[in-house]
């Protein structure tokens, strides 16, 4: 009984150890030195799986005090010796961010500078666009203008038409009329003296 006690309790704490050296897939890399070895098993007599570079990334699965399992980013799995991996990310791959990045402001640059052309472009397009506009609009606002006053001067010309039409009219109606009068009075004046001669006439007779 006793010895069944025994191993339960060695099986649990075997267990317990086991899940205490297990890592939630940390992120891991290489120390910047020049390769490592992942190996089959923790040990070096075990064999050579790979030779890792620095700067190697590395997904921790189980760490121990002197070896740590480990996945390559292709999936292979093995194990390294802890010493040799950390955290922090080794100059080599810093650098290689930093030209990354680098790489990556000088392409927004240069889209910003075709950017930047074309924004120039299409402004000289829309100020050429705009001046063409204003110049437009002011003929525009002058022909309008003017045709306004075209207007003006053919409804004044009309009205002036018929007032001299209007007038005409009149003259030659006090013209007919003065006429009229005249031979009437030029008539009266023969038969006056028409009538004045048979008067001398039979006076001397």
């Amino acid at each position: 009984m006793t010895g069944r006690i025994f191993k339960h309790v060695v099986l649990t704490v075997a267990v317990l150890l086991l899940a205490g050296g297990l890592s939630h897939a940390e992120q891991m890399y290489v120390k910047g030195i020049t390769r490592i070895t992942m190996r089959s098993e923790p040990g070096v007599r075990h064999s050579i799986l790979a030779m890792l570079e620095s700067g190697t990334r590395l997904e921790m699965l189980l760490e121990k005090s002197d070896w740590s399992k480990v996945r390559l980013s292709d999936g292979r799995e093995g194990w390294v010796l802890t010493r040799f991996v950390t955290e922090e990310k080794p100059e080599i791959l810093l650098v290689q961010d930093l030209k990354e990045k680098n790489k990556r402001l000088s392409d927004r640059v240069e889209r910003l500078k075709s950017e930047n052309a074309r924004y120039q472009e299409t402004n000289a397009k829309l100020n050429e666009i705009e001046t063409k506009y204003k110049e437009l609009k002011e003929k525009s606002e002058n022909f309008l203008s003017l045709e306004k006053k075209h207007e003006q001067m053919k409804a004044d010309f009309q009205k002036q038409k018929e007032r001299n039409k209007k007038l005409e009219e009149r003259l030659d109606g006090q013209v007919l009329h003065g006429l009229t009068g005249g031979a009437a009075v030029l008539f009266i004046g023969i038969l006056l003296g028409l009538g004045s001669r048979k008067k001398r006439k039979s006076s001397l007779l």
